[in-house]
């Protein structure tokens, strides 16, 4: 089963590029209110949606990654993954060259410099990270194997295929493997975040700040099961597609 690698490129770079495009005119605007009450409302708003789109976006991108790379191998995954990450510079590039400039004092070129480095940064995790997830999930994928008997490569068949409720079936191993590594990463850092915390601070914290703290914690959870669900519908509708292709051919 092949994809049309190039439509599906352009398609996942235009509505990631419009995801970031959005999140930052939130960045955008609560600088620009900053000591006004909007602007405080809309710099946690900025705060949420960005930790959300970072959270939801690797293992989306990595889910379709894996389909490319099963239907037309390892460089075109890899095209894709780089290209599509690449979509973050309409959010990192502008926010990091305010954040040079008014909270560090950089001149122009020194925040612009700095900003394409953040953001060629960001694209090089990404991809790592996708390429960090797959290779989970063949651990995974060889474990359970060696108890079934099952051949690992047998999951590609099935992929996009199983029923959304059944998320430790093998079909859906694989996107809820690239949900769970993200989620892992993600609470490993909201924990020492926490910890540093409650360390820095001790017996000076408000509860205010406590409640902040859960609330990370529970829209981690909330994350996870959204990253799993879109990440299985995106790649339930390019099976069922590209199925719908070959039989009209």
């Amino acid at each position: 089963m092949k994809y049309d690698v190039k439509r599906v490129i352009k398609k996942a770079f235009l509505i990631y590029s419009l995801v970031n495009l959005f999140a930052y005119a939130f960045a955008h605007i609560a600088y620009l209110f900053a000591n006004e009450i909007i602007g405080i409302t809309l710099e946690y708003v900025n705060y949420y949606l960005s930790k959300s789109v970072e959270f939801i976006a690797p293992p989306l991108i990595t889910a379709i990654a894996f389909l490319i790379y099963r239907s037309s191998g390892r460089r075109f995954a890899i095209i894709f993954t780089l290209t599509v990450s690449s979509a973050r510079v309409f959010y990192s590039l502008p926010y990091y060259y305010i954040i040079f400039i008014y909270n560090y004092g950089y001149d122009s070129i020194e925040a612009v410099l700095f900003s394409l480095l953040a953001t060629l940064l960001i694209i090089l995790a990404t991809s790592l990270g996708s390429l960090v997830s797959v290779t989970v999930y063949y651990l995974v994928a060889r474990l359970i194997s060696r108890h079934s008997g099952e051949d690992t490569k047998e999951v590609f068949r099935y992929v996009g295929r199983a029923p959304l409720t059944d998320f430790l079936s093998r079909a859906n191993l694989p996107v809820l493997t690239f949900a769970l590594v993200r989620f892992v990463y993600s609470f490993a850092l909201e924990l020492i975040d926490a910890i540093t915390f409650f360390i820095e601070y001790r017996q000076d914290y408000r509860p205010s700040e406590i409640v902040t703290i859960l609330i990370n914690f529970t829209l981690l959870f909330v994350l996870l099961v959204l990253s799993y669900l879109l990440s299985f519908f995106t790649t339930a509708k390019l099976v069922c597609s590209e199925s719908e292709s070959v039989e009209n051919k």
